[in-house]
């Protein structure tokens, strides 16, 4: 899934990105065979650009997505961010 929110700085994404990833962690999807419920979770990736930009936003998007896989499963990281900079479950 990609959103993209015209006039939205980084740190705006971000807290949208995260009340989403908090969202779908908050889910509780009951099981067909009615033996309990499924738990889901994000990983989520935020990047900003300015226009024109397209290629560099995919790019630094992509890296963090692959840093918040590398932190573990459900967290919200920044484009450029450090894996150190990731909002999620411990």
């Amino acid at each position: 899934m990609a959103l993209i929110l015209p006039h939205t700085d980084l740190e705006g994404a971000y807290a949208i990105a995260e009340r989403v990833r908090t969202a779908i962690e908050e889910l509780r999807i009951p099981r067909l065979d009615r033996h309990g419920v499924l738990h889901v979770t994000a990983s989520v990736r935020v990047g900003a650009s300015a226009p024109g930009d397209r290629e560099e936003l995919i790019a630094e998007t992509n890296s963090a997505l692959h840093a918040a896989e590398r932190s573990g499963q459900n967290r919200t990281v920044r484009a450029g961010a450090q894996t150190t900079n990731v909002v999620g479950a411990e």
